[in-house]
């Protein structure tokens, strides 16, 4: 019989151990009660799929709501995706979801700091973020009214060596949010992704910046302009900084003044 089996210290499940004897119901309610979560999550195939009802999925739950806080960094999010692939009705659970929500920080900061330190050049350590961020786009999209998820999965990525690539998954978290969007635009790192993203983006990167900018433009215009008037500031990020200013009509004499000087985009011909 194919058992899930989740180890310590491993990063994947297996569906391939052997049991000798299966376990009923009452079983994998009591070792739940008993905090025994790595041996329900071994035993959970033993209840047919015909029997899997929402008393199977709360007890599938809570055995991987509660092994998830004492798996490794490294394991919690593999432990996830592997789980949800496997038992997609998991995403029932209560339990569950609010496990995932706790291990978010944990988990998606351990899989891009794996990326960024990833050998081979910055293209292949942004391919490893675009991993990261397809598993969040998922998780998103089996929670689309979860906003408080959406904001957690944007701020993993912030905290990292490319915070720009959290701009795409603040885009999602504004949209989630909706009359409270403004709270998110407040978000510090997403005024940090932003700057990071204008001193060296183009193309489509480039793009969703400005469209972030301008939806934020009245929480995140003070922390520009003090990156504007820094000494050192790059020709790149007073370019796009400054032209995103000029459309929004939005700032005094001294900031009109702090761009007056500054590169303009080229036009297409």
């Amino acid at each position: 019989m194919k058992q899930l089996v989740a180890f310590v210290g491993v990063m994947t499940l297996s569906l391939s151990v052997a049991f000798a004897d299966k376990y009923a119901m009452k079983d994998l309610k009591a070792l739940i009660a008993q905090k025994g979560y790595q041996e329900v999550l071994q035993h959970l195939d033993d209840i047919a799929p015909s029997d899997r009802n929402q008393d199977w999925i709360d007890v599938a739950g809570q055995a991987v709501a509660g092994y998830l806080p004492t798996a490794e960094d490294s394991e919690k999010l593999p432990l996830m995706v592997q789980v949800e692939k496997q038992y997609p009705m998991i995403i029932k659970s209560s339990a569950y979801l609010k496990a995932r929500l706790d291990a978010v920080p944990k988990a998606f900061g351990k899989c891009y700091s794996e990326a960024g330190s990833a050998y081979g050049g910055q293209d292949e350590r942004l391919a490893g973020y675009d991993k990261c961020i397809a598993i969040a786009k998922k998780f998103i999209e089996s929670e689309p009214t979860n906003a408080a998820l959406a904001l957690a999965l944007a701020k993993a990525p912030a905290k990292t060596s490319y915070p720009h690539k959290a701009l795409g998954l603040f885009k999602i978290a504004i949209t989630m949010a909706g009359k409270s969007s403004a709270t998110v635009c407040k978000e510090p790192d997403l005024a940090g992704g932003i700057i990071n993203s204008w001193h060296f983006a183009g193309g489509k990167a480039l793009e969703e910046t400005n469209d972030v900018a301008a939806t934020c433009w009245a929480s995140v215009k003070a922390p520009v302009f003090v990156e504007l008037k820094k000494k050192d500031v790059s020709e790149t990020f007073q370019m796009n900084a400054c032209a995103l200013a000029s459309a929004q009509k939005d700032y005094g004499k001294d900031d009109a003044a702090t761009c007056a000087d500054a590169p303009k985009p080229k036009t297409k011909k």
